[in-house]
């Protein structure tokens, strides 16, 4: 493969990306689930004998045990059934993979359950060669689709000042490229032949600018994986489940929250973002929400503007 030549690279960090067999989303450890909303001191009680702040979107544990102070109230919901329970003030409540348990003080309350994905597809760093490369002011940048998409026709789009002679786009299973081109330099999108990209499969295109020479000026890489019938099903099923929530308490940020949640375990990490900033408005300050806003900025490579 041809060279790659440090040119308009300032401000860009490259690193070697071995991507395999995983899939598309940040893992969240041993989560069994995640706090959906918190109001007033809530504090959960590791396994290790650690206190930390519970709030909304903190993953928790198997063995958690959630101590919510007079007053206040929290809200979780499991990844294994979709189980969601509010917890009231006062109340100690004991987190397994599948329930909640009372420790002391009020019950829990079982809410209307949500559709989410038991396990959360991975981003991956095992095997396929390609390129990681934060956007910079010069070069290829703002790679989309980054990440799992609903379109059956995929038109891959992509902007930055490119200074090359021509470009060159590579789509590779993970294994082995199953689609290469090259493209005029003023190009800023490619629609995928049909054919090419295989429901379910995770993929990875990485887009190159070439000197006259062959050699790489520029690149950047992004995911994609375009949706399968289940997973469009379990993603309807998740819109359903939240406008009955939204609709129940429209100035709470748990519907939305809900919906990021969901959608970021199946890698969707552009709608992901749009749910949390909806949530967001609704709960400006909230660190937990600033926090999941700026890892899928990470993710995606951009600032969200």
């Amino acid at each position: 493969m041809p060279g790659i030549r440090n040119k308009h690279t300032a401000g860009v960090a490259l690193a070697v990306v071995l991507l395999g067999g995983a899939r598309l989303a940040p893992a969240q450890g041993g989560a069994v689930g995640q706090f959906i909303n918190t109001t007033g001191t809530v504090t959960v009680q590791k396994a290790s004998g650690a206190r930390v702040k519970g709030a909304l979107l903190v993953p928790v544990e198997n063995a958690d045990v959630i101590r919510v102070a007079a007053g206040g109230r929290a809200e979780v919901v499991l990844f294994s059934n979709g189980a969601r329970f509010a917890l009231p003030g006062g109340s100690v409540t004991a987190v397994s993979s599948s329930a909640v348990t009372t420790r002391g003080g009020a019950a829990p309350e079982a809410r209307k359950g949500v559709a989410v994905a038991a396990a959360a597809t991975r981003r991956g760093n095992e095997r396929i060669l390609g390129l990681v490369v934060r956007n910079g002011r010069f070069g290829v940048r703002d790679l989309t689709p980054n990440g799992a998409t609903l379109e059956d026709q995929v038109v891959l789009k992509w902007g930055g000042i490119i200074d090359a002679a021509r470009l060159e786009l590579r789509i590779t299973n993970l294994t082995q490229d199953v689609y290469r081109v090259q493209l005029p330099v003023s190009t800023r999108e490619h629609r995928v032949p049909a054919g090419v990209l295989r429901p379910g499969v995770d993929y990875g295109w990485i887009l190159s600018g070439l000197g006259s020479d062959g050699d790489i000026v520029t690149t950047n890489v992004a995911w994609l994986r375009v949706a399968n019938a289940a997973e469009r099903t379990l993603i309807e099923r998740l819109r359903q489940d939240v406008a009955d929530i939204r609709r129940e308490d429209p100035d709470s940020p748990v519907s939305s929250a809900l919906l990021g949640l969901g959608l970021e375990r199946l890698g969707y990490w552009r709608e992901a973002r749009t749910a949390f900033e909806a949530a967001q408005k609704l709960r400006p300050y909230d660190e937990g929400l600033k926090t999941a806003i700026e890892n899928l900025n990470n993710i995606l490579g951009d600032s969200g503007r």
